[in-house]
């Protein structure tokens, strides 16, 4: 698999692209991607913002067609990343970590464990822990 190839077109003093460069570094670590950064007072990225009908910057263009402009939603990103197949790095070492994140809440029922990514294949996203000491009324 190639590196997806993202373009951001941003303008000076810019909250909303300073905010799309922070996800593309977070996004950047997990997925195998390319990123250019354009000001929208460059020719290019004028004539890409208007191109693609940009309304305001930040301007995303993934694979050089409009993704997002605006704010840019870390999960749609990743979520289209991973239909597209945009390759992952792997870790040093060659190994994936199989340690997956998981939040904890209290119930009047137990305790019940979600998990929030990371999941080897073949095992469920989600899984209730039943609790081991529950008092029962």
């Amino acid at each position: 698999m190639s590196a997806a190839r993202i373009t951001l077109i941003t303008a000076p003093h810019c909250e909303l692209c300073q905010h799309a460069k922070e996800v593309l570094a977070r996004v950047g670590a997990d997925y195998d991607i390319e990123v250019s950064v354009l000001s929208d007072e460059s020719e290019r990225g004028s004539a890409l913002m208007m191109e693609h009908l940009v309304a305001f910057p930040p301007g995303v263009l993934l694979d050089e067609k409009l993704f997002s402009y605006g704010r840019l939603s870390e999960r749609k990103l990743r979520r289209q990343l991973d239909k597209t197949g945009a390759a992952r790095p792997r870790p040093k070492g060659g190994r994936t970590p199989l340690t997956p994140a998981t939040a904890s809440t209290s119930t009047g029922l137990g305790v019940v464990t979600t998990n929030l990514g990371g999941v080897p294949p073949g095992r469920p996203r989600d899984q209730t822990v039943p609790p081991t000491s529950v008092p029962r009324p």
